[in-house]
C-alpha cells in the first residue's frame, strides 16, 4: 500500500491501471529501509573510526557511493584507515549482492508444519 493509496481510501496499490501485489510492495519497502539503514550505519562507523578532521558529508558520500557501487569518490577512500577500507569493501559487497539476499542467506529456513505439498488456491462461489 502506498501513501497515496491510503489517502485515497484504496486497499490495493495501483500503478498505470495495474494492481501491484502487496508482497512486492512490502519487499520494496524492506529493501529501501535496509539500504538506508546500511548507509547510515556505515556512515556513523566511518565517522567514529576515521580522523575527526574529515567532514561528515564526505563519509556519507563515500558510504552511499560504496553501497550503490557507482565507483565515485571524493578521494577519501585512499585516505581511510585499514578498518575504514574494510568497511567500505563490505559495503560495496552488500550493495552488489543486495540487502534482502544477504538477510535471506543468513536466515534459517523454517519448514512448514503442514508438509511440503501445497495445493493451488481455488475461488469458490459462495451464496
Amino acid at each position: 500500500m502506498t501513501v497515496m493509496s491510503v489517502v485515497r481510501g484504496r486497499e490495493d496499490t495501483e500503478i498505470f491501471k495495474k494492481r501491484i501485489n502487496k508482497e512486492l510492495v512490502y519487499k520494496a519497502l524492506v529493501i529501501t529501509v535496509l539500504g538506508l539503514a546500511i548507509v547510515v550505519i556505515v556512515t556513523m562507523v566511518l565517522s567514529i573510526t576515521e580522523p575527526p578532521n574529515i567532514p561528515f558529508e564526505y563519509f556519507l558520500y563515500e558510504a552511499t557511493s560504496a553501497f550503490a557501487t557507482v565507483g565515485l569518490t571524493l578521494g577519501l577512500t585512499t585516505k581511510l584507515t585499514f578498518v575504514g577500507k574494510i568497511i567500505i569493501t563490505l559495503t560495496m559487497y552488500a550493495g552488489r549482492v543486495g540487502p534482502l539476499t544477504i538477510i535471506l542467506a543468513l536466515a534459517k529456513n523454517k519448514k512448514s508444519k503442514s508438509g511440503t505439498i501445497r495445493y493451488p488456491e481455488d475461488k469458490i462461489l459462495i451464496g
